[in-house]
């Protein structure tokens, strides 16, 4: 696949891009067992920036509660349940969306975003 500058260009203010970005590589150093992944990737007119830890992952049905302001899923870390709340906000503000899943290797949270050229 050749991939112009373009695609990988999201519609996105700079400074929200760096705090939901923020948020999600500190959240998956916090539960990473050795590595932590980002990978960018253009699907259509979107794109898709993923960062995936090798953690123990989430249960299913905690992942809606991991979206909510103030939830802290692991209440011996020092974490505030502020920080995928935060980048949901931010996704969602810039017409995007925050996806995160878990599939027994580690957790992924992905913010998709509008492409620049669309």
């Amino acid at each position: 696949q050749v991939l112009r500058d373009t695609d990988r260009l999201a519609r996105i203010d700079a400074g929200d891009l760096t705090e939901a970005l923020g948020a999600l590589l500190e959240n998956a150093a916090r539960y990473a067992a050795r590595v932590v992944r980002v990978s960018v990737t253009p699907e259509g007119g979107r794109l898709r920036i993923a960062v995936r830890d090798d953690g123990p992952g989430m249960a299913s049905d905690a992942i809606g509660a991991a979206r909510r302001r103030g939830v802290s899923l692991d209440p011996g870390e020092n974490g505030s349940g502020l920080g995928l709340s935060i980048a949901d906000e931010i996704a969602t503000a810039a017409g995007g969306a925050l996806e995160l899943s878990s599939d027994g290797q580690g957790f992924v949270a992905a913010l998709v975003l509008d492409a620049a050229g669309y």
